[in-house]
């Protein structure tokens, strides 16, 4: 198969960067691939030699913006949807269509899946009417239908034209179907895996001279919780004398403050950031428990990429990730659930939750920690159970999707 894989932001540092990257580098082991996909600062972006490639360059030309972002805050500089002008709309859709017409005639793909259903998705139905399309839904597009529902009307037209849509996870099936109206019979359950060749459990035993590593990593901000889980920290450094967190994330200085502040002035507290995933998941092979805060997610991926490190996870009762793991793994000890705040928008808490949801964060950390003081092993058949939420375990079924299309 000849498969152009489209996305509208950097294939990296995000949840649904990452599923591009890991599904163009699956699909090259026996097919041929092309990519159009936004680029900004010369970043480097890795895909086989033989993948064609189409990038739309940011900030130069006529895009003189940063790349526009599925979420209002990216873990690299970025524009909101909600900020673009009818200049730059035009701009963003000129330059995209460009590489999608230049690809559709040099590469003549079989099959194109194309990434969210949002903006760029609309385009690539009107560029390739007479080729099968499948897009990936990773539930920021259904939110940007709430915080941009002029976008939306604008320029998100007839969604149905596509031949499938995957979705992440069960929840986001009546959404899809609703909201862009989809055939739920063309929407497909596919979920998300990690890269089970980068995230992998350690050979020996982590040994860090008694000292217990908490790590979070991904975009420093609110709607990640980041600035509860610090506070939370400094609740637990009152009971444990052994505790070290890390952020992995962007972040300036000021924030850096802010965040240090929030942990009572830890000097057990740093933030580092990182590019690499290969780098990533080394930290996490040395680090003991992974904290996702989060107020909201689609999937909730790093959780996973978490546990195949072997890593004990702490995470908020995020849908997608609870019906993606199933019952063994959510009942085990490798993971600790917290109740989410009351929200007053889709990532933003009410004041008065947020004091006892740090005092549940704190206490569901607090609970792996003294597994891990304990000696307590995750069980063998969970381990075993986290590998089937690897890469190819999806990819497999991805690929058997594109195979009945072409």
């Amino acid at each position: 198969m000849r498969i152009l894989h489209v996305l509208a932001q950097l294939p990296k540092k995000t949840g649904s960067g990452v599923y591009f990257t890991n599904t163009v580098q699956y699909m090259e082991k026996q097919h041929e691939n092309a990519v159009v996909y936004g680029v900004q600062d010369d970043i480097p972006i890795d895909f086989a030699e033989q993948t064609k490639k189409y990038p739309v360059e940011f900030k130069q030309g006529t895009l003189t913006f940063p790349i526009v972002g599925m979420s209002d805050e990216m873990p690299y500089e970025s524009t909101k949807y909600s900020d673009l002008t009818q200049e730059m709309i035009s701009n963003w859709r000129a330059a995209f269509l460009k590489q999608l017409e230049t690809a559709k005639e040099a590469f003549e793909p079989d099959v194109i899946i194309s990434h969210h259903c949002w903006m760029l998705s609309s385009l690539v139905l009107d560029v390739f009417d007479d080729k099968p399309v499948m897009l990936i839904n990773h539930g920021t597009d259904i939110r940007q239908t709430n915080l941009n529902p002029e976008l939306f009307a604008n320029w998100v037209h007839d969604l149905n034209r596509a031949d499938k849509v995957l979705a992440l996870s069960q929840k986001d099936v009546a959404p899809i179907s609703d909201i862009f109206n989809v055939d739920k019979e063309k929407i497909i359950v596919m979920g998300g895996g990690y890269n089970s060749n980068i995230f992998y459990r350690p050979d020996s035993p982590r040994e860090n001279e008694g000292r217990i590593n908490i790590l979070f990593a991904g975009k420093l901000s609110h709607a990640k919780g980041v600035y509860e889980l610090c506070k939370s920290f400094k609740t637990l450094e009152e009971k444990h004398d052994n505790l070290q967190l890390n952020l992995i994330g962007n972040v300036d200085i000021d924030e850096k403050i802010v965040l240090w502040e929030n942990t009572g002035h830890s000097m057990n507290f740093q933030i580092s950031n990182t590019s690499s995933q290969l780098t990533l998941a080394n930290q996490m092979r040395a680090a003991d428990i992974y904290v996702l805060p989060s107020y909201y997610e689609g999937l909730g991926l790093i959780a996973i990429e978490a546990l195949g490190c072997g890593m004990r996870v702490v995470v908020t009762e995020i849908e997608g990730l609870i019906q993606t793991l199933g019952d063994d793994i959510n009942q085990s000890s490798a993971i600790e659930y917290v109740d989410m705040p009351k929200l007053k928008s889709i990532d933003e808490p009410y004041e008065s939750e947020i004091g006892p949801f740090v005092e549940r964060l704190a206490q569901g950390i607090d609970k792996q920690i003294e597994r891990i003081k304990n000696q307590e092993r995750i069980p063998e058949d969970i381990h075993r159970r986290i590998l089937t939420h690897s890469w190819d375990h999806i990819m497999q079924a991805i690929e058997n999707e594109l195979e009945q299309l072409s």
